[in-house]
């Protein structure tokens, strides 16, 4: 009887727990809402989507410059405060630091609020508008110019010349001469057909203004040009920079182009020897279109060009921009005739043609 009598315990201990038992819980589940079992790891969190990538938000040149067109449009049509709305709405939009077409659409949606500005009668708005647009088409050329490809040239000059008219109206009504004479100027550099122009509206506006450059004339920067060149020779550098930037603008205002050149030139020199080579290009190219513009014989031209564009190479040499350089100094070669200097030129070209295949070995510059 002992042993049916355990076995009889041992089933009624059997039932008694199945009737007490808790269902088991799940596998790494917690046994109760917030309490974590010591035996199981704490739940692992949901696996997150993936980011989307990152998208370009900033609006498309091409649908801005649309708007821009219908702003056009809108100026042409005397609806000012509609075309004003357009341009502002296409510069909120353009992004902070923009490049390339992001800057074009910023000049030209500054070039509109100018116009529109204008024939609101907010005329001191209309100047900061074209102020803004110079100083992005200088940005503009800026990048061009550093560019080493003799084919790139700045294509906004007709943009810039409107700004640059619209400024010297205003400067004059506000009586200031200076700044009108300076966008005058740059009208010059610009587009040399305006040359003519400009002299006469300087020779009108200093009868009419009092104050302003009197008794200027030819002779004046003349006498600049004098002054530069002893200063130079004493290397006060600076002092020979700021007499021929200044004969350079009186020699444009007054119509003296040989002047002009020689100033252009002299003042290229300066801005090399202060090792700004970028402004001495600048300068050199200019002194160079003068120079081809004055009724010279050709022989002498392209003497005095060559010269130039001797200067000129070296000062690209400087910045490295073996292409432009290889361009000028074949121009050089085709109106070189002294053997001398020939034989100086093809050994020039031939270390540049070298440092131009080292470039293109390394892939460096």
């Amino acid at each position: 009887d002992t042993p049916r009598a355990a076995a009889r315990v041992d089933d009624a201990r059997h039932k008694l727990l199945r009737r007490h038992s808790c269902s088991p819980a799940p596998p790494f589940a917690p046994r109760a809402a917030g309490v974590v079992s010591a035996q199981q790891p704490p739940p692992l969190p949901p696996a997150e989507a993936a980011a989307p990538p990152l998208q370009d938000l900033s609006p498309s040149p091409v649908d801005l410059r649309r708007r821009l067109d219908a702003a056009n449009g809108l100026v042409k049509s005397q609806q000012f405060d509609a075309a004003l709305a357009t341009a502002d709405g296409v510069l909120a939009e353009l992004p902070p630091a923009g490049a390339g077409d992001h800057l074009l659409v910023r000049a030209r949606a500054q070039r509109l609020r100018g116009e529109a500005l204008c024939n609101l009668g907010r005329s001191d708005e209309s100047a900061h508008a074209y102020e803004a647009c110079l100083d992005v088409l200088r940005r503009l050329q800026e990048e061009v110019e550093a560019r080493d490809d003799p084919q790139a040239f700045f294509g906004e000059g007709n943009m810039a010349c409107f700004a640059h008219a619209q400024l010297v109206r205003h400067y004059l009504r506000v009586g200031d001469f200076e700044r009108s004479t300076t966008h005058a100027e740059s009208m010059a550099v610009l587009d040399p057909n305006m040359r003519d122009k400009v002299g006469r509206d300087f020779a009108q506006h200093q009868a009419e203004l009092e104050g302003f450059f009197p008794g200027v004339d030819a002779s004046t920067a003349e006498s600049l040009m004098s002054e530069g060149v002893g200063l130079y020779r004493a290397r006060d550098l600076d002092g020979a920079q700021r007499l021929f930037t200044q004969a350079v603008k009186l020699a444009r205002l007054t119509g003296a182009a040989g002047l002009e050149a020689r100033a252009l030139t002299n003042l290229g020199t300066v801005l090399k020897d202060q090792r700004d080579y970028m402004g001495a290009v600048r300068a050199y190219k200019q002194g160079i279109q003068v120079h081809k513009s004055l009724h010279d014989t050709p022989q002498r031209t392209d003497i005095t060009v060559g010269r130039i564009l001797h200067v000129l190479v070296t000062a690209l040499i400087e910045l490295r921009q073996w292409n432009k350089a290889l361009f000028f100094i074949n121009q050089h070669l085709r109106t070189s005739r002294l053997r001398e200097n020939r034989d100086i030129l093809m050994r020039r070209k031939a270390s540049i043609e070298e440092k131009l295949r080292e470039q293109h070995q390394t892939g460096g510059t």
